[in-house]
């Protein structure tokens, strides 16, 4: 009983322990958080973050939805400045910041489906959702890092394009190429994410690494090319 008792103080991981550990010792961190599955607190960081962000760029983001409109061939004069106009209106409404948190939180929730799904039903695991949320919301801490870097660099350069990922690899004037759009999720931060949450889908399911960081990866190249073909359907009609 002592034995224990003290092999759970050990291996009891703080707030704080749990958050540097998603960095320094994922693998120590989503093995605690498997039988502790807690989510609250790292979508909170993420969230006041990301909103905070989006007001800040709001303006910015303004004026590159009405460049974007400007610069579009489909549509008349007067088309431009009825959508010029509507962007204006809603980019005046602040208290539309407020939804960042909401999205946030629906992004988790559909992430967690999709790696509960394949891991408990397609590949037979044996899981919580609960627990796949958790290992969600911890994995998306990476959003921090990426702000630290990529809001310095937006705000400097006054553009929402700052590249970390292989688009880099291209030239801007290749920004709307299909090429360009495909190396573009192909970023840094990303696959750092989807690298924890595979480490986290290995520790709740007792997978292989490479067993999780398959169904992951596989489904996020689903994603990359589904949003790919959606977006090149769109710009059809």
């Amino acid at each position: 009983m002592e034995e224990n008792q003290i092999a759970l103080e050990k291996t009891k991981l703080g707030p704080l322990a749990r958050l540097w550990g998603v960095i320094t010792s994922p693998t120590r961190a989503f093995a605690y958080l498997r039988d502790n599955p807690t989510w609250l607190l790292p979508f909170l960081i993420v969230a006041i973050a990301l909103t905070i962000f989006s007001w800040r760029i709001a303006p910015l983001s303004i004026e590159e939805g009405k460049r974007r409109i400007m610069d579009s061939k489909n549509l008349t004069e007067e088309q431009k400045e009825e959508r010029i106009q509507k962007v204006e209106e809603m980019g005046g409404a602040s208290w539309r910041i407020l939804f960042v948190p909401i999205v946030f939180l629906l992004t988790l929730a559909v992430q967690a489906g999709v790696f509960y799904f394949g891991a408990s039903l397609l590949l037979g695991g044996e899981g919580s959702f609960r627990q796949v949320f958790s290992t969600c919301s911890y994995a998306n801490l990476i959003a921090i890092p990426t702000l630290v870097i990529k809001a310095p660099l937006i705000l400097a350069k006054n553009t929402l394009h700052i590249q970390t990922s292989l688009a880099l690899l291209l030239p801007v004037e290749a920004s709307k190429s299909l090429l360009y759009r495909f190396l573009g999720h192909f970023d840094f931060f990303q696959i750092w994410i989807l690298i924890l949450v595979s480490i986290g889908i290995s520790e709740i399911y007792g997978f292989r690494l490479k067993k999780s960081a398959g169904m992951v990866f596989s489904w996020w190249l689903l994603w990359i090319i589904l949003s790919l073909a959606l977006s090149s359907l769109v710009k059809v009609f």
